[in-house]
């Protein structure tokens, strides 16, 4: 499902995502998300794919509203052309089937201790166009190979 520029509060609403596991994937890049829009997407558990580009996602939604350790499902996750400027160490530590991760073109300039120990499926991980200088050597944990 793919819903670009629309009243996002009032149509998550009416989607009624609540547990629904019909729908594994969805894109809602291009909107302007605000805090209360992930009360509805935070229900829709059992997404595999999900595209945020350019969602207004700032920080204080990230870490406060963003509820990315419900979706025990999610294997591909877009979160760049926003505006992250870090990532908490417990952030997607629950993600556990997650394989594709882009969080390219934000303001990312640091990255917590094992933010990505937990993730032992992700093989596609892009951060170019942050604002990093340095890498923690324990960023994902023994999972390097």
């Amino acid at each position: 499902l793919k819903l670009s520029n629309i009243n996002m509060k009032k149509s998550l609403k009416f989607l009624n995502l609540n547990f629904n596991p019909s729908l594994i994937q969805l894109d809602l890049s291009m909107n302007k998300l605000d805090f209360d829009s992930f009360f509805y997407l935070n229900q829709s558990i059992y997404l595999s794919y999900l595209h945020l580009a350019r969602t207004n996602l700032t920080n204080f939604i990230f870490e406060n509203s963003l509820k990315l350790s419900e979706f025990k499902h999610l294997a591909y996750l877009n979160l760049s052309f926003n505006s992250i400027e870090f990532i908490d160490s417990n952030k997607f530590g629950k993600l556990n089937s997650l394989s594709n991760l882009d969080m390219s073109h934000n303001k990312i300039s640091f990255i917590g201790k094992l933010a990505f120990s937990n993730n032992i499926k992700l093989v596609n991980f892009n951060l170019s166009h942050n604002q990093i200088k340095t890498f923690n050597k324990d960023l994902f944990g023994n999972n390097i190979y």
